[in-house]
């Protein structure tokens, strides 16, 4: 006969939203030391990762998972074994889906960030072999001005990283888009365990890149050029899904603080916004690779496309009409509803949808000039040098 204290199998779980303390990561909401056992849990921002004691009491846990309204952990992607000699690290990083990372022999150290910290972390490009990386080698960083916000935001305390020693029997659960760094700090071979599930993140990403682009292969180059101005444009001012009024101060970067709002054509409120992103993402992503050892020979690539770009990408680059502007903000928009339809299982901030957004551009972009291209299209959008004409209603 089944135990009636038994909580049900998670696939028996029936969700909603999820509640507002099902935000908090679990091991934060037990009694557990930062740094040493039994001390008290007290965390530098909200919802950060905390050191789990191997004693910890594990009854919370799978009450709140056995919860009908909050199911942070379902659908496993996979399951990864780690591990490390002495003196091994990995580059600080994030992952899209839950990571619940149990340690079973040695010692692993972790360097942690929140998502908040992401526009201080310079994440590599997406067409980068190392995007979801920071460019930060955090054993190293270069003195200003390279990183110069990363600096900045860390002798302000902005910035202010936590640091957890996890030994045989601990468990750290980092939820999607934390930023960590792992590494080997003791004499003895590390060996853990990290299990990764399906999170609204992971749900997002998947919807975001299976959107079409508004345009086939036939299109003009010409034209193409100009319809990648005005989609991007559109993307780049999208807000978060889900954003009221009462949380529209969280996203007062982007142009859209009302649904619907991008779905008319172009504006001067929305195109600065948009605009705003870009030159972010280009500051964050592109300026400091010149810095990169791995990337030798890059400055020189990227100067020549650049003006390659100049001188036969932007000059016959044609505009669209206004009512195909308007299409094109509408497809645009689309993508915002199509999130906002999703079953949500937790909430999506503002910061992991900025990070979702621009890696989007960087696609889009990609996908309608070449990788080549990328960095030197997203400048001419974001600047906004005129076109030189119109092509026709579509």
């Amino acid at each position: 006969m089944r135990d009636s204290r038994r909580p049900p199998p998670l696939s028996r779980c029936r969700g909603g939203r999820p509640p507002a303390n099902c935000h908090q990561p679990w091991a934060a909401r037990q009694a557990c030391g930062e740094s040493g056992r039994g001390s008290d849990c007290r965390l530098p921002w909200r919802g950060a990762p905390t050191r789990c004691r191997s004693d910890c009491r594990l009854p919370p846990l799978r009450r709140s998972l056995a919860s009908p309204s909050c199911r942070p952990f379902i659908r496993r992607l996979e399951a990864n074994f780690w591990a490390g000699v002495p003196g091994i690290s990995s580059p600080l990083h994030y992952d899209a889906a839950h990571n619940v990372f149990v340690q079973l022999r040695g010692l692993k150290r972790f360097v942690l960030f929140p998502p908040e910290a992401s526009p201080h972390l310079f994440v590599y490009p997406r067409v980068h072999p190392s995007t979801r990386q920071s460019q930060l080698d955090l054993r190293s960083v270069p003195p200003p001005p390279a990183f110069l916000g990363f600096h900045h935001r860390l002798a302000t305390g902005d910035l202010r990283p936590l640091e957890v020693v996890l030994g045989p029997g601990d468990v750290l659960y980092l939820p999607p888009y934390f930023w960590h760094r792992a590494s080997v700090p003791a004499n003895e071979t590390s060996i853990s365990l990290g299990v990764y599930s399906q999170s609204t993140a992971v749900a997002v990403y998947e919807v975001l890149k299976t959107h079409p682009l508004p345009w086939d292969a036939s299109l003009a180059p010409s034209l193409r050029r100009g319809a990648l101005r005005e989609y991007v444009l559109g993307v780049a001012g999208l807000a978060p899904p889900g954003l009221d009024y009462s949380s529209a101060g969280e996203a007062a970067e982007f142009s859209c603080a009302v649904a619907d709002r991008c779905s008319c054509p172009a504006d001067g409120v929305h195109d600065a916004a948009a605009r705003r992103l870009l030159a972010a993402l280009l500051e964050e992503r592109f300026v400091n690779l010149a810095r990169d050892v791995s990337s030798r020979g890059l400055p020189q690539l990227a100067a020549a496309a650049a003006e390659e770009w100049r001188r036969e990408g932007a000059s016959a680059a044609r505009a669209p009409s206004g009512r195909l502007a308007g299409k094109l903000r509408a497809h645009a928009q689309q993508l915002r509803w199509k999130v906002e339809a999703m079953p949500a299982r937790e909430r999506l901030t503002a910061s992991i949808w900025r990070m979702e957004i621009s890696s989007l551009v960087e696609d889009i972009t990609c996908a309608a000039v070449g990788p080549r291209y990328v960095e030197a299209a997203i400048r001419w959008i974001t600047h906004g040098e005129s076109l030189t004409s119109s092509f026709g209603e579509t």
